[in-house]
């Protein structure tokens, strides 16, 4: 069979695979969001800030999926590009055996340690019924969360991206419904609070996951699973080959939790229970992130497998063409996403319900997504480098990408620019320029090693 990521022209390949793939992400964001909204609206801010200290969970098991799946998707890719098939399919039959025994392990800690974890994460006495209650139902759903991922890229490199696609409009739908009916006084005077925005979610991604498995009965599917699968080295590689997109995210776990303990502890300087207040507006931004994610993440993702194929096969002059096509596609679409977000600024506030706290916290939630919004040109590029510089093997150099933008320097930033530089700031603006801070210096660092390799990497 041919492999269209060898054959068809770069304008060709991104027309037809980098709309689906910014849709899921996108629509996989909203999913969140609706969660965030719908609490904050039936619940106010202190609910908000509930959901927003158990995101790490969701992060942590999305990074250790991202680890397998990155590395997987990458290597196989690359052997359908030398025409390997056999070592394809042991790849996704080894992910996903793997996939299934971390989400065991994965459930079955979580389960029995959700308070412990939730205290750790920075819920304080006013917030840690509503987190723990939140968070436990979260670990019952672990396995269908983390084989989402592994579904939804190998369903894009069979060349079925728009079940994808449908699947998580599906997932966004029922959870819009699910999330109405649980979290507001419906089926309950009062509601069922935080565990009804849970099981809304979770039972979202459950109807997406069986929808998607409706691509194995399709005669176009071309997945399969291979007996004697199991190989250290193959594990090995997929785990290092995986490393830099699932460092993103093990960082933004991270630096979540340090971000909501700082803001938990230094809200208090402006009276008791504003610093829930701060971390209610801290999860907007989150949002914010999440959904601007789905633009500058989409584009690199669409374009890793088919780098992938052709590194595979040895195509430097395709490798470049698509490189340097997704790097323009990256910048004008920041720059489009950064005006939205800038002049939309007031509306995503007021979305979220920020007058209902003790303090009318919506100024400081738009000036602190106006803000982020510079750090979104520095980001796209970086994006782009870093799957860059992981399909063409040179790892080290993209997991230093992936951990100085969205841990080290997320981390030092915050401490830095709102520990050091503007101490008590009211309106959080240390907390905000963290973002650019980070994103700018990761860029130079980017530059640097892309100069460096160029040469190696297209001949």
């Amino acid at each position: 069979m041919n492999n269209p990521f060898l054959e068809e022209s770069v304008g060709k390949l991104y027309a037809r695979f980098l709309p689906s793939a910014i849709i899921a992400l996108l629509i996989s964001s909203v999913a969140s969001l609706i969660d965030t909204i719908v609490v904050s609206y039936f619940m106010g801010p202190t609910a908000l800030s509930a959901v927003n200290i158990c995101m790490p969970i969701y992060s942590i098991l999305t990074a250790v999926g991202l680890l397998i799946v990155g590395g997987a998707g990458t290597l196989y890719s690359q052997y359908l590009g030398r025409n390997e098939k056999e070592k394809a399919q042991k790849v996704f039959t080894l992910a996903a055996f793997v996939l299934l025994v971390i989400g065991v392990i994965y459930m079955v800690v979580g389960i029995l340690f959700t308070d412990d974890i939730v205290r750790m994460l920075g819920a304080n006495d006013a917030v840690f019924d509503m987190a723990s209650q939140y968070a436990r139902v979260l670990f019952y759903f672990v396995l269908f969360n983390i084989l989402f991922p592994f579904l939804q890229t190998f369903l894009r490199i069979d060349l079925n991206p728009n079940l994808t696609v449908l699947a998580i409009v599906i997932c966004a739908l029922v959870n819009l419904v699910l999330d109405i009916l649980f979290v507001g006084p419906f089926l309950s005077p009062t509601g069922f609070g935080t565990t009804g925005a849970a099981y809304a979610t979770s039972l979202a991604y459950v109807v997406a996951f069986v929808l998607m498995l409706t691509h194995f009965l399709s005669k176009k599917n071309t997945l399969r699973l291979a007996k004697h699968f199991f190989s250290g080295k193959e594990l090995k590689d997929m785990i290092v080959t995986g490393l830099p997109a699932s460092v993103t995210l093990f960082g933004t776990a991270i630096t979540m939790t340090v971000f909501n303990n700082f803001i938990m502890i230094n809200g208090e300087y402006y009276g008791v229970g504003v610093g829930e207040l701060y971390v209610s507006v801290y999860s907007v931004v989150v949002q914010v992130v999440t959904i601007s994610m789905a633009v500058y993440v989409g584009i690199a993702q669409c374009a890793q497998p088919i780098m992938a194929a052709n590194f595979g096969a040895g195509r430097k002059d395709r490798i470049k063409a698509l490189f340097v096509q997704g790097l323009k596609i990256e910048i004008v679409a920041n720059i489009i996403l950064g005006v939205v977000l800038f002049f939309g600024a007031e509306k995503i506030a007021a979305m979220f319900s920020m007058d209902k706290g003790a303090y009318d916290m919506t100024e400081v939630a738009i000036l602190a997504i106006r803000v982020f919004v510079i750090s979104l040109i520095f980001t796209g590029i970086n994006q782009m480098v870093q799957y860059l510089l992981q399909v063409t093997d040179y790892v080290l150099q993209s997991t230093m990408v992936s951990l100085l933008s969205g841990t080290i320097l997320m981390i030092v930033g915050i401490y830095l620019l709102a520990g050091v530089i503007m101490p008590g700031n009211p309106d959080g603006l240390g907390v905000w320029l963290t973002y650019t801070f980070a994103q700018g210096l990761t860029l130079i660092y980017a530059i640097i090693v892309y100069n460096k390799k160029k040469k190696e990497i297209f001949g």
